[in-house]
Protein backbone atom coordinates (compact mmCIF):
# COMPACT_ATOMS: atom_id res chain seq x y z
CA UNK A 1 0.00 0.00 0.00
CA UNK A 2 1.19 3.60 -0.79
CA UNK A 3 0.78 6.21 1.74
CA UNK A 4 1.70 9.78 0.47
CA UNK A 5 0.79 11.39 3.59
CA UNK A 6 3.48 13.12 6.23
CA UNK A 7 3.76 12.14 9.78
CA UNK A 8 3.35 16.11 10.45
CA UNK A 9 0.27 16.29 9.01
CA UNK A 10 -1.57 12.75 11.03
CA UNK A 11 -0.21 14.56 14.07
CA UNK A 12 -1.76 17.38 13.44
CA UNK A 13 -5.12 15.66 13.40
CA UNK A 14 -4.41 14.34 16.94
CA UNK A 15 -2.96 17.61 18.22
CA UNK A 16 -6.16 19.43 16.80
CA UNK A 17 -8.93 16.75 17.70
CA UNK A 18 -7.52 13.84 20.67
CA UNK A 19 -10.98 12.38 20.58
CA UNK A 20 -9.50 11.08 17.01
CA UNK A 21 -6.62 9.52 18.42
CA UNK A 22 -8.85 8.33 21.47
CA UNK A 23 -10.72 6.41 19.13
CA UNK A 24 -8.07 5.10 17.18
CA UNK A 25 -6.00 3.69 19.68
CA UNK A 26 -9.04 2.36 21.10
CA UNK A 27 -8.95 4.21 24.58
CA UNK A 28 -12.46 4.37 26.74
CA UNK A 29 -11.35 7.46 28.29
CA UNK A 30 -10.37 10.90 27.13
CA UNK A 31 -7.08 12.18 26.36
CA UNK A 32 -5.29 15.53 26.97
CA UNK A 33 -2.55 16.78 25.15
CA UNK A 34 0.29 18.01 27.23
CA UNK A 35 2.72 18.55 24.57
CA UNK A 36 3.93 17.89 21.20
CA UNK A 37 7.51 17.52 19.50
CA UNK A 38 8.24 17.20 23.05
CA UNK A 39 11.86 17.51 23.46
CA UNK A 40 13.81 14.98 25.39
CA UNK A 41 17.96 13.83 25.07
CA UNK A 42 16.46 11.36 22.91
CA UNK A 43 14.97 13.37 20.76
CA UNK A 44 11.32 14.90 20.26
CA UNK A 45 8.70 12.85 20.65
CA UNK A 46 5.62 12.94 18.82
CA UNK A 47 3.06 13.55 21.08
CA UNK A 48 2.73 13.35 25.20
CA UNK A 49 -0.94 13.23 26.69
CA UNK A 50 -2.67 12.69 29.81
CA UNK A 51 -5.72 10.57 30.51
CA UNK A 52 -7.06 8.50 33.32
CA UNK A 53 -4.24 9.64 35.54
CA UNK A 54 -1.45 8.12 33.33
CA UNK A 55 0.84 9.57 30.81
CA UNK A 56 0.66 8.55 27.25
CA UNK A 57 3.95 8.73 24.83
CA UNK A 58 2.54 8.65 21.76
CA UNK A 59 5.11 8.17 18.84
CA UNK A 60 3.43 7.90 15.21
CA UNK A 61 4.81 6.65 11.99
CA UNK A 62 3.21 6.28 8.36
CA UNK A 63 5.45 3.49 7.39
CA UNK A 64 5.59 0.10 8.19
CA UNK A 65 6.59 -1.29 11.15
CA UNK A 66 10.62 -1.45 11.49
CA UNK A 67 12.72 -2.51 14.65
CA UNK A 68 14.44 0.46 15.17
CA UNK A 69 11.23 2.37 15.73
CA UNK A 70 11.47 0.51 19.25
CA UNK A 71 14.29 1.43 20.46
CA UNK A 72 13.35 4.95 19.51
CA UNK A 73 10.19 4.66 21.41
CA UNK A 74 12.26 3.15 24.40
CA UNK A 75 14.77 6.66 24.51
CA UNK A 76 11.96 8.56 24.62
CA UNK A 77 10.22 6.64 27.87
CA UNK A 78 13.69 6.15 29.51
CA UNK A 79 14.17 10.07 29.44
CA UNK A 80 10.23 10.46 30.70
CA UNK A 81 11.40 8.24 33.71
CA UNK A 82 14.24 10.28 34.13
CA UNK A 83 12.70 13.48 34.36
CA UNK A 84 10.26 12.14 37.00
CA UNK A 85 12.72 10.74 38.92
CA UNK A 86 14.25 14.53 38.95
CA UNK A 87 10.65 15.77 39.62
CA UNK A 88 10.73 17.88 36.86
CA UNK A 89 7.06 15.50 35.32
CA UNK A 90 4.50 14.61 36.98
CA UNK A 91 4.64 10.91 39.00
CA UNK A 92 1.87 8.94 37.19
CA UNK A 93 2.22 5.80 35.20
CA UNK A 94 3.33 5.89 31.77
CA UNK A 95 2.69 4.06 28.92
CA UNK A 96 3.88 4.31 25.56
CA UNK A 97 2.28 3.58 21.70
CA UNK A 98 3.95 3.04 18.53
CA UNK A 99 1.28 4.01 16.00
CA UNK A 100 2.07 2.33 12.47
CA UNK A 101 0.04 1.41 9.44
CA UNK A 102 0.57 -2.10 9.77
CA UNK A 103 2.14 -4.59 12.36
CA UNK A 104 3.14 -8.22 11.73
CA UNK A 105 2.28 -10.80 14.15
CA UNK A 106 5.63 -10.92 15.50
CA UNK A 107 6.23 -7.50 15.22
CA UNK A 108 3.64 -7.33 17.74
CA UNK A 109 5.28 -9.48 20.12
CA UNK A 110 8.03 -7.48 19.89
CA UNK A 111 7.06 -4.52 21.06
CA UNK A 112 4.78 -5.98 23.57
CA UNK A 113 8.27 -7.79 25.10
CA UNK A 114 9.55 -4.13 25.34
CA UNK A 115 5.66 -3.09 27.23
CA UNK A 116 5.14 -0.80 23.83
CA UNK A 117 1.40 -0.89 23.01
CA UNK A 118 1.16 -1.20 18.98
CA UNK A 119 -1.39 0.35 17.92
CA UNK A 120 -1.87 -0.55 13.81
CA UNK A 121 -3.94 2.68 12.54
CA UNK A 122 -4.58 3.80 8.84
CA UNK A 123 -4.10 7.58 7.85
CA UNK A 124 -7.01 7.37 5.07
CA UNK A 125 -9.23 6.50 8.06
CA UNK A 126 -7.80 9.49 10.41
CA UNK A 127 -7.90 12.07 7.92
CA UNK A 128 -11.38 10.95 7.12
CA UNK A 129 -12.50 11.21 10.52
CA UNK A 130 -10.59 14.62 10.84
CA UNK A 131 -12.97 15.76 7.67
CA UNK A 132 -16.28 14.73 9.34
CA UNK A 133 -15.14 16.17 12.76
CA UNK A 134 -14.26 19.30 10.69
CA UNK A 135 -18.09 19.24 9.48
CA UNK A 136 -19.49 19.38 12.91
CA UNK A 137 -17.86 22.66 13.89
CA UNK A 138 -17.40 24.07 10.33
CA UNK A 139 -20.94 24.80 8.50
CA UNK A 140 -18.89 25.49 4.99
CA UNK A 141 -17.88 22.17 4.63
CA UNK A 142 -21.24 20.69 4.02
CA UNK A 143 -23.22 23.88 2.58
CA UNK A 144 -25.30 23.93 -0.92
CA UNK A 145 -26.86 25.87 -2.74
CA UNK A 146 -30.34 25.87 -2.01
CA UNK A 147 -33.09 26.73 -4.83
CA UNK A 148 -36.16 28.41 -4.03
CA UNK A 149 -37.34 28.72 -7.53
CA UNK A 150 -36.42 32.36 -7.60
CA UNK A 151 -34.72 33.47 -10.66
CA UNK A 152 -33.37 36.45 -10.04
CA UNK A 153 -32.82 38.63 -6.58
CA UNK A 154 -35.24 41.79 -7.72
CA UNK A 155 -38.29 38.74 -8.07
CA UNK A 156 -38.21 39.36 -4.32
CA UNK A 157 -38.62 42.82 -4.52
CA UNK A 158 -42.97 42.93 -4.58
CA UNK A 159 -43.06 41.34 -1.37
CA UNK A 160 -39.76 42.59 -0.05
CA UNK A 161 -40.96 45.85 -0.31
CA UNK A 162 -44.22 45.44 1.57
CA UNK A 163 -43.03 44.02 4.37
CA UNK A 164 -43.15 45.61 7.65
CA UNK A 165 -42.76 44.43 10.80
CA UNK A 166 -44.69 41.00 11.93
CA UNK A 167 -46.42 41.50 8.24
CA UNK A 168 -48.46 38.41 7.33
CA UNK A 169 -47.69 36.38 4.10
CA UNK A 170 -51.40 36.05 3.50
CA UNK A 171 -52.42 39.83 3.55
CA UNK A 172 -48.74 40.30 1.18
CA UNK A 173 -50.11 37.58 -1.41
CA UNK A 174 -53.50 39.21 -2.09
CA UNK A 175 -52.12 42.75 -2.44
CA UNK A 176 -49.39 41.57 -4.95
CA UNK A 177 -51.11 38.77 -6.86
CA UNK A 178 -48.67 36.15 -5.90
CA UNK A 179 -49.68 32.63 -4.28
CA UNK A 180 -48.05 32.19 -0.87
CA UNK A 181 -46.21 29.56 -2.04
CA UNK A 182 -44.71 32.03 -4.26
CA UNK A 183 -44.33 34.71 -1.36
CA UNK A 184 -42.79 31.95 0.87
CA UNK A 185 -40.49 31.43 -1.54
CA UNK A 186 -39.22 35.18 -2.17
CA UNK A 187 -39.22 35.24 2.05
CA UNK A 188 -37.08 32.44 2.32
CA UNK A 189 -34.18 33.58 -0.31
CA UNK A 190 -34.30 36.43 1.14
CA UNK A 191 -33.76 35.26 4.69
CA UNK A 192 -30.96 33.68 2.74
CA UNK A 193 -29.83 37.32 1.71
CA UNK A 194 -29.57 38.55 5.47
CA UNK A 195 -32.44 40.74 4.45
CA UNK A 196 -35.09 39.18 6.88
CA UNK A 197 -36.01 37.08 9.47
CA UNK A 198 -39.22 35.16 10.40
CA UNK A 199 -39.96 34.50 14.37
CA UNK A 200 -42.47 32.25 15.39
CA UNK A 201 -44.58 32.56 11.65
CA UNK A 202 -43.53 36.38 11.34
CA UNK A 203 -42.05 37.82 8.86
CA UNK A 204 -39.37 41.01 10.69
CA UNK A 205 -36.50 42.92 8.14
CA UNK A 206 -33.61 43.06 9.57
CA UNK A 207 -31.27 45.96 9.75
CA UNK A 208 -29.27 44.75 6.39
CA UNK A 209 -33.33 44.50 5.00
CA UNK A 210 -34.21 47.85 6.06
CA UNK A 211 -31.06 49.47 4.79
CA UNK A 212 -31.43 47.57 1.47
CA UNK A 213 -35.35 49.04 1.01
CA UNK A 214 -34.65 52.43 1.81
CA UNK A 215 -31.76 51.88 -0.77
CA UNK A 216 -34.05 51.61 -4.06
CA UNK A 217 -34.35 53.80 -6.64
CA UNK A 218 -38.12 54.92 -6.78
CA UNK A 219 -37.39 56.13 -10.27
CA UNK A 220 -37.05 52.36 -11.23
CA UNK A 221 -39.27 49.79 -11.20
CA UNK A 222 -39.09 47.11 -8.87
CA UNK A 223 -36.99 44.86 -10.77
CA UNK A 224 -34.33 46.72 -10.76
CA UNK A 225 -30.98 46.67 -8.15
CA UNK A 226 -29.69 49.98 -7.30
CA UNK A 227 -26.28 50.78 -6.79
CA UNK A 228 -27.01 50.90 -3.37
CA UNK A 229 -28.53 47.66 -3.04
CA UNK A 230 -26.47 45.84 -4.88
CA UNK A 231 -23.15 47.11 -2.75
CA UNK A 232 -24.87 46.24 0.42
CA UNK A 233 -25.81 42.77 -0.66
CA UNK A 234 -21.58 42.37 -1.97
CA UNK A 235 -20.23 43.70 1.41
CA UNK A 236 -22.55 41.69 3.27
CA UNK A 237 -21.59 38.06 1.40
CA UNK A 238 -17.81 39.26 1.03
CA UNK A 239 -17.69 39.11 4.82
CA UNK A 240 -19.60 36.02 5.58
CA UNK A 241 -19.03 33.63 2.38
CA UNK A 242 -20.47 30.61 4.33
CA UNK A 243 -23.80 33.02 6.20
CA UNK A 244 -26.00 30.76 4.33
CA UNK A 245 -26.55 28.09 1.14
CA UNK A 246 -27.59 31.08 -1.26
CA UNK A 247 -24.84 32.84 -0.49
CA UNK A 248 -22.58 30.44 -0.81
CA UNK A 249 -23.70 29.85 -4.34
CA UNK A 250 -23.85 33.04 -5.33
CA UNK A 251 -19.52 33.48 -4.47
CA UNK A 252 -19.31 29.89 -5.89
CA UNK A 253 -20.54 31.17 -9.33
CA UNK A 254 -18.03 34.36 -9.13
CA UNK A 255 -14.85 32.15 -8.19
CA UNK A 256 -15.88 29.65 -10.66
CA UNK A 257 -15.82 32.11 -13.80
CA UNK A 258 -12.65 33.53 -11.82
CA UNK A 259 -10.90 30.09 -11.98
CA UNK A 260 -12.14 28.73 -15.41
CA UNK A 261 -10.56 32.52 -16.86
CA UNK A 262 -7.07 30.85 -15.99
CA UNK A 263 -8.20 28.33 -19.36
CA UNK A 264 -9.88 30.87 -21.88
CA UNK A 265 -11.44 34.22 -21.22
CA UNK A 266 -14.05 35.06 -21.48
CA UNK A 267 -15.61 31.68 -20.05
CA UNK A 268 -18.26 29.88 -22.18
CA UNK A 269 -21.30 28.96 -20.01
CA UNK A 270 -20.81 25.02 -21.04
CA UNK A 271 -17.32 25.03 -19.69
CA UNK A 272 -19.43 26.00 -16.13
CA UNK A 273 -21.92 23.91 -16.17
CA UNK A 274 -19.96 20.92 -14.49
CA UNK A 275 -17.55 22.85 -13.00
CA UNK A 276 -19.72 25.31 -11.00
CA UNK A 277 -22.05 21.40 -10.13
CA UNK A 278 -18.73 19.55 -8.89
CA UNK A 279 -17.88 22.86 -6.73
CA UNK A 280 -21.04 23.36 -4.93
CA UNK A 281 -21.65 19.45 -4.17
CA UNK A 282 -24.57 19.60 -6.41
CA UNK A 283 -23.35 16.53 -8.48
CA UNK A 284 -26.21 13.56 -6.88
CA UNK A 285 -28.92 16.50 -6.96
CA UNK A 286 -28.15 17.97 -10.29
CA UNK A 287 -28.08 14.35 -12.32
CA UNK A 288 -29.58 15.93 -15.55
CA UNK A 289 -27.62 18.65 -17.70
CA UNK A 290 -30.80 20.15 -17.59
CA UNK A 291 -30.77 21.04 -13.44
CA UNK A 292 -26.89 22.19 -13.73
CA UNK A 293 -28.05 24.31 -16.36
CA UNK A 294 -31.21 25.76 -14.13
CA UNK A 295 -28.67 26.08 -10.99
CA UNK A 296 -25.94 27.75 -12.80
CA UNK A 297 -28.57 30.39 -15.21
CA UNK A 298 -30.20 31.07 -11.45
CA UNK A 299 -26.93 31.90 -9.63
CA UNK A 300 -24.92 33.25 -12.60
CA UNK A 301 -28.36 36.04 -12.42
CA UNK A 302 -27.92 36.78 -8.92
CA UNK A 303 -24.42 37.93 -9.60
CA UNK A 304 -25.35 40.12 -12.69
CA UNK A 305 -27.92 41.72 -10.48
CA UNK A 306 -25.05 42.65 -7.94
CA UNK A 307 -22.71 43.95 -10.81
CA UNK A 308 -20.47 40.72 -10.15
CA UNK A 309 -20.52 38.83 -13.74
CA UNK A 310 -21.48 39.92 -17.32
CA UNK A 311 -22.72 38.23 -19.84
CA UNK A 312 -22.18 38.13 -23.45
CA UNK A 313 -23.55 35.56 -25.76
CA UNK A 314 -23.06 32.64 -24.13
CA UNK A 315 -20.02 33.69 -22.31
CA UNK A 316 -19.22 35.01 -18.70
CA UNK A 317 -16.87 37.70 -18.07
CA UNK A 318 -15.62 39.21 -14.82
CA UNK A 319 -16.92 43.21 -14.08
CA UNK A 320 -14.38 44.89 -12.10
CA UNK A 321 -16.88 44.66 -8.53
CA UNK A 322 -16.29 41.09 -9.39
CA UNK A 323 -12.85 40.79 -9.21
CA UNK A 324 -12.87 42.86 -6.25
CA UNK A 325 -15.15 40.75 -4.85
CA UNK A 326 -13.21 37.48 -5.77
CA UNK A 327 -10.11 39.41 -3.93
CA UNK A 328 -11.80 40.00 -0.90
CA UNK A 329 -13.54 37.34 -1.11
CA UNK A 330 -10.49 34.18 -0.76
CA UNK A 331 -9.62 36.57 2.44
CA UNK A 332 -12.26 35.88 4.29
CA UNK A 333 -12.68 32.30 3.65
CA UNK A 334 -9.07 31.90 4.64
CA UNK A 335 -10.01 33.27 7.70
CA UNK A 336 -13.05 31.39 8.38
CA UNK A 337 -11.35 28.30 7.32
CA UNK A 338 -8.13 29.06 9.81
CA UNK A 339 -10.72 29.64 12.09
CA UNK A 340 -12.42 26.39 12.09
CA UNK A 341 -9.15 24.51 12.21
CA UNK A 342 -8.23 26.16 15.35
CA UNK A 343 -11.31 24.48 16.66
CA UNK A 344 -10.57 22.02 19.46
CA UNK A 345 -12.80 19.00 20.36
Amino acid sequence: MIVEVRESQIEDVFATYPRILQETLGLPYELSILFRQYEVPAGKLDLLCAGANRLLLIELKVEPFRSQFIQQVKGYLNDLHQLQASDRLINIPIEAYLLCPSFGPREMDECQKEQIFPAEYSPERVLTAFFQQLRTVASFVAIKPSDHGVWNIHLTHRALYLLRDASDPKAIAKTTGLSSKTVGNHFRLCEELGLMRTIKGRHYLTDLGIRYVAGRDPSYPDRYLSEEQAALLRDFIVKDPFASPAIFGIYSIVECVFTLARNEYPVKVADVLDYFRETVGKRKIWVRDKSSFHGTKMYSNYAYELGLLGKVHDKFLLTPEGMRFVLLLQLHKGIKVVDALREKQ
